[in-house]
């Protein structure tokens, strides 16, 4: 995969991956790129950028949880988990008695 950012584009690997559980499922997504200053990630935001805050306030907004762990040279992993109550719909395999036509 090729990304380019701001005119400089740097080949590297990702690889997304879908956690499955009942309890809190998620979105896992690794690359190997150049990772992330560690400083940057302690301070949650760049002057001017608002992508990683941007991301935290999104997983907010449905009760999730997001997790960066990156490193200078070691590329960078994203997990998102949302609770199961906020992520799944409710078993709507039987229809209601309103659903019924009046029948």
């Amino acid at each position: 995969m090729l990304v380019t950012r701001r005119g400089r584009s740097v080949g590297c690997g990702v690889a997304p991956s879908v956690i499955a559980t009942e309890i809190e499922p998620g979105l896992r997504v690794r690359d190997d790129g150049k990772g992330i200053d560690p400083q940057l990630l302690a301070q949650g935001r760049r002057e001017g950028h608002f992508g990683l805050e941007g991301m935290r306030e999104r997983a907010a907004v449905v009760g999730g949880k997001l997790t960066v762990w990156s490193a200078l040279d070691a590329g960078t992993e994203i997990e998102l988990t949302v609770p199961a109550s906020n992520a799944y719909v409710a078993d709507v395999s039987e229809p209601s008695s309103a659903d019924d036509g009046g029948r």
